[in-house]
């Protein structure tokens, strides 16, 4: 998130359940061969479970807000 989106405000963070996301939702192998969700279809916000604001230090860096860890 650091790396891409720095800097940028207005951002926001949407949970959605992987049970819901159904067949598009395809568990890949990453570059280090961890598995990396991708989704491959139209994701309609009204799926999401929340959908809250990232923040921004003072720094630039984003600050997930703090349900990140119920997701």
């Amino acid at each position: 998130l650091g790396r891409h989106f720095a800097g940028r405000t207005g951002l926001r963070l949407a949970c959605f359940s992987t049970e819901d996301l159904g067949p598009a939702l395809k568990w890949e192998a990453s570059r280090g061969g961890a598995l990396f969700p991708h989704y491959y279809g139209g994701l309609p916000t009204a799926m999401a479970l929340w959908i809250e604001p990232i923040g921004q230090s003072e720094s630039g860096a984003p600050i997930l807000p703090e349900r990140f860890s119920t997701c």
